[in-house]
Protein backbone atom coordinates (compact mmCIF):
# COMPACT_ATOMS: atom_id res chain seq x y z
CA UNK A 1 0.00 0.00 0.00
CA UNK A 2 1.46 3.53 -1.13
CA UNK A 3 0.53 6.03 1.52
CA UNK A 4 0.73 9.93 0.87
CA UNK A 5 3.77 12.43 1.96
CA UNK A 6 0.45 13.83 4.16
CA UNK A 7 -0.21 10.45 5.59
CA UNK A 8 3.05 9.41 6.01
CA UNK A 9 3.64 13.19 7.82
CA UNK A 10 0.45 11.92 9.92
CA UNK A 11 1.37 8.62 11.06
CA UNK A 12 4.49 9.77 12.05
CA UNK A 13 3.26 12.28 14.48
CA UNK A 14 0.71 9.63 15.49
CA UNK A 15 3.73 7.69 16.47
CA UNK A 16 6.07 9.76 18.03
CA UNK A 17 6.69 9.16 21.82
CA UNK A 18 4.74 6.16 21.45
CA UNK A 19 6.31 4.06 24.33
CA UNK A 20 5.96 -0.12 24.87
CA UNK A 21 5.51 -1.07 28.29
CA UNK A 22 7.98 -3.15 30.55
CA UNK A 23 5.26 -6.30 29.53
CA UNK A 24 5.27 -5.50 25.61
CA UNK A 25 9.36 -5.19 25.42
CA UNK A 26 9.25 -8.73 27.38
CA UNK A 27 6.82 -10.11 24.90
CA UNK A 28 8.97 -8.95 21.82
CA UNK A 29 12.34 -9.75 23.46
CA UNK A 30 10.96 -13.55 23.76
CA UNK A 31 9.34 -13.62 20.36
CA UNK A 32 12.47 -13.20 19.03
CA UNK A 33 14.43 -15.56 21.30
CA UNK A 34 15.45 -19.39 20.03
CA UNK A 35 14.22 -21.27 23.54
CA UNK A 36 14.12 -24.79 23.66
CA UNK A 37 10.45 -24.29 23.33
CA UNK A 38 8.30 -23.26 20.76
CA UNK A 39 8.43 -20.06 20.81
CA UNK A 40 10.93 -17.95 18.86
CA UNK A 41 12.27 -17.52 15.12
CA UNK A 42 14.52 -20.60 14.05
CA UNK A 43 16.49 -20.42 10.42
CA UNK A 44 16.04 -23.89 8.29
CA UNK A 45 19.49 -25.32 7.78
CA UNK A 46 18.94 -24.36 4.44
CA UNK A 47 18.63 -20.12 5.13
CA UNK A 48 21.66 -20.61 7.66
CA UNK A 49 23.77 -21.88 5.22
CA UNK A 50 22.79 -19.49 2.61
CA UNK A 51 23.72 -16.87 5.35
CA UNK A 52 27.00 -18.47 6.03
CA UNK A 53 28.30 -18.54 2.27
CA UNK A 54 27.15 -14.90 2.15
CA UNK A 55 29.01 -14.02 5.01
CA UNK A 56 32.20 -15.30 3.24
CA UNK A 57 34.92 -12.69 2.95
CA UNK A 58 32.89 -10.01 5.11
CA UNK A 59 33.72 -7.64 7.73
CA UNK A 60 33.86 -10.22 11.09
CA UNK A 61 36.26 -12.25 10.23
CA UNK A 62 39.81 -11.98 11.09
CA UNK A 63 42.08 -10.04 9.27
CA UNK A 64 45.00 -12.42 7.23
CA UNK A 65 48.81 -12.32 8.31
CA UNK A 66 49.81 -10.21 5.79
CA UNK A 67 46.80 -7.80 6.44
CA UNK A 68 47.57 -7.57 9.97
CA UNK A 69 51.30 -6.85 9.59
CA UNK A 70 50.54 -4.12 7.27
CA UNK A 71 48.17 -2.67 9.86
CA UNK A 72 51.07 -2.69 12.51
CA UNK A 73 53.58 -1.21 10.76
CA UNK A 74 51.37 2.02 9.95
CA UNK A 75 50.27 2.26 13.63
CA UNK A 76 54.12 2.33 14.24
CA UNK A 77 54.91 4.86 12.01
CA UNK A 78 52.10 7.33 13.20
CA UNK A 79 53.50 10.43 15.11
CA UNK A 80 53.21 11.31 18.98
CA UNK A 81 51.63 14.09 19.53
CA UNK A 82 51.03 15.94 23.22
CA UNK A 83 47.94 18.26 23.72
CA UNK A 84 49.48 21.43 25.23
CA UNK A 85 47.00 21.51 28.16
CA UNK A 86 47.36 18.19 30.11
CA UNK A 87 50.82 16.92 28.34
CA UNK A 88 48.78 13.77 27.23
CA UNK A 89 50.24 12.13 24.48
CA UNK A 90 49.25 9.68 21.82
CA UNK A 91 49.42 8.55 18.52
CA UNK A 92 45.84 8.17 18.01
CA UNK A 93 45.14 11.69 16.17
CA UNK A 94 41.25 11.48 15.99
CA UNK A 95 40.74 10.83 19.90
CA UNK A 96 43.42 13.48 20.88
CA UNK A 97 41.44 15.58 18.50
CA UNK A 98 38.17 14.54 19.87
CA UNK A 99 39.32 14.68 23.52
CA UNK A 100 42.48 17.19 24.13
CA UNK A 101 43.31 20.46 22.32
CA UNK A 102 40.62 23.14 21.81
CA UNK A 103 38.32 20.36 23.87
CA UNK A 104 40.38 19.51 26.70
CA UNK A 105 39.16 19.60 30.39
CA UNK A 106 42.33 21.04 31.68
CA UNK A 107 42.07 24.39 29.34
Amino acid sequence: MKHSNETKQKLSDAGRGRMHSIETKQKMSNAHKNPSNEIGKKHSIETRQKISNSRIGKPGKSPSEETRKKISDANKNQPIIECPHCGKTSSDSGAMNRWHFDNCKLK
